[in-house]
């Protein structure tokens, strides 16, 4: 017959869900006494809050900037992770160690995955914050002064994406932010620090930062082959003008794969970015002052055309069937810094790279 039980049920990490879902919790078949295919029964949680604008004490709105604006046009981009900088004003009023007592609505009152990217309790704090459309007249409502987000899940930020590399830890290895654990991690010998960067602080390194072969057949975060993208801040001070360095590399000469190359010249002008392939190279493009200043590259793959872009702007194309090989995935082969660098799930639009 029917009968009820008292069941405390205590979490091993703290649960949390937005508000209007259902939570299913599995009781194992005997270790309650419960009687094998029994049915179902219903669970009842008391005391669960979720996380709402109310119970933060401050608000703001952001839009895109007047630069920002004009790049975007009459256009609009699906689930796109932007930089949300507060100033000082907010920063020293948020409480949580981290930053993180944050909340992000759009226009529908939809709450916003969010990842803090650097907090500044006496400057700015940097944000990305990903909205489900971005355009000229996007707007988003930050709240603050609360408590740190439980609700909040920083991996949804960047769910498009294979790896994203923030660049900005003081350690020999830099934390793949998708949640995939794609960590990328600096060769032996190699020296590192921090330093100004594009987007927050930079890693500054000496030598080689590889990470796990995401690339290969049969990985679990496999690129498709028929389009992927990548992008990255590069900038490299200490450079000669004599050697080459390689922004992104997935391969050696001689084998199945690629690599993005500097290719040094008499004069800045003449600095270019080659593409190399298995025994074969392209003519290359212009990238001036790459050891005077950040230069933003962006590559696309369609399955059978590279399209190179420098600073938002297209500056190459290329069209090559690549074999990915297994060689691991290298950001940069030269003393410099690294900053915001990122694998695609997708080939971006021109929109997207600039």
């Amino acid at each position: 017959g029917s009968s009820s039980v008292d069941v405390e049920v205590v979490p091993l990490l703290d649960a949390a869900t937005t508000e209007d879902k259902t939570v299913a919790l599995t009781l194992a078949t005997g270790l309650y006494g419960i009687q094998a295919n029994a049915g179902s029964a219903m669970l009842t949680i008391e005391g669960y809050k979720p996380v709402r604008p109310a119970d933060y004490t401050w608000s703001f709105t952001a839009t895109p900037s007047d630069a920002i604006r004009t790049t975007l046009g009459k256009n609009a981009y699906a689930d796109f992770p932007v930089l949300v900088r507060l100033p000082v004003s907010v920063s020293e009023k948020l409480q949580s160690a981290d930053g993180t007592d944050l909340f992000f609505t759009d226009e529908d009152d939809a709450s916003l995955p969010f990842e803090v990217d650097t907090f500044n309790p006496s400057g700015t704090t940097l944000v990305w914050v990903k909205v489900p459309s971005l355009s000229s007249v996007t707007e988003i409502t930050g709240y603050f002064g609360g408590y740190a987000n439980a609700d909040n899940d920083t991996t949804a930020v960047w769910t498009d994406y294979v790896g994203v590399w923030h660049m900005n830890e003081n350690a020999s290895s830099q934390t793949d932010r998708t949640g995939n654990g794609l960590t990328a991690t600096t060769d032996d010998g190699v020296t590192y620090s921090l330093g100004e960067g594009a987007v927050g602080q930079s890693l500054y390194k000496s030598g080689i930062l590889r990470t796990v072969n995401f690339f290969a057949e049969g990985n679990d975060f496999t690129v498709s082959q028929n389009g992927w993208s990548f992008s990255g801040w590069y900038y490299w001070p200490e450079y000669d003008g004599k050697a080459t360095a390689n922004p992104f590399q997935k391969g050696v000469w001689g084998t199945d794969g690629w690599y993005l190359q500097h290719k040094p010249g008499n004069t800045p002008v003449a600095e270019r970015l080659i593409i190399v392939t298995k025994n074969a190279t392209t003519g290359g493009f212009p990238v001036k002052n790459c050891n005077k200043s950040w230069n933003y590259i962006c590559g696309t793959y369609d399955g059978s055309k590279v399209m190179i872009y420098v600073n938002g702007i297209l500056a190459y194309t290329y069209t090559k069937t690549f074999a990915q090989g297994s060689y691991p995935f290298i950001i940069g082969t030269v003393k410099g810094y690294a900053d915001e660098t990122r694998v695609m799930r997708s080939v971006t639009t021109d929109d997207w790279a600039a």
